[in-house]
């Protein structure tokens, strides 16, 4: 395979069951490293989307709106890179000769909330992601209040949320809207935020031999 790779592209159209996608510009790059050794960046991935317009409103996007502003991920598979043909065999040698994925940077702009996190994971003895960072998050209560009015969030826990946010709170150094930043930990496939466990996820499902 290539040892480095870049896509672009500028008004694209992407047709779904539940209408068009519309992307006003996105990037993504690759860049791999077969000679990595412990610690070593084996795979780099980057990809960057701007002007995001979502085909249909459920649940979840009613509360913030069709557009996305911007999103953004830059994430790390650090080495050795085993060889062998089968996945399964290939990720427990990875797994246990420290191989890490590093997600160095998540960025979100979306309707009022603006979020950044970073977070290294790791596979568990079932070949499972599990990990811990750390969550950054702009328009706390106004969220709170968008996901109260979809239904997603009860009126009694937003007004919980609501006292205990300003308590979290941070003004920027260099300015703006002040922020909170909790913990993120995925263990036993549960992602927790601030300890609080919000979802369970689905499990890896890695090919037979």
């Amino acid at each position: 395979p290539p040892r480095e790779a870049e896509v672009a592209a500028e008004r694209l159209r992407v047709g779904t069951a539940a209408g068009a996608l519309e992307v006003a510009a996105a990037r993504f790059t690759v860049a791999g490293s077969v000679s990595a050794t412990e610690g070593e960046p084996a795979l780099e991935l980057s990809l960057t989307a701007e002007g995001v317009e979502l085909p249909a409103t459920p649940a979840g996007a009613a509360a913030f709106g069709r557009r996305i502003g911007a999103l953004g991920a830059e994430v790390v598979l650090t080495g050795p890179v085993p060889p062998g043909r089968h996945p399964a065999a290939r990720a427990e040698v990875w797994r246990d000769g420290g191989g890490t994925a590093e997600l160095r940077a998540l960025t979100l702009r979306w309707g009022p909330v603006g979020a950044t996190a970073a977070a290294t994971l790791a596979l568990d003895e079932a070949l499972q992601p599990m990990g811990a960072g750390t969550l950054r998050l702009s328009g706390a209560v106004q969220a709170l209040e968008a996901l109260a009015e979809a239904g997603l969030v009860t009126r009694r826990a937003a007004a919980t949320a609501r006292a205990v946010i300003p308590l979290l709170s941070r003004t920027p150094a260099g300015g703006g809207a002040p922020e909170i930043e909790v913990p993120l930990t995925l263990e036993d496939r549960t992602l927790a935020i601030a300890r609080i466990p919000v979802t369970r996820l689905m499990p890896v499902v890695w090919p037979e031999r």
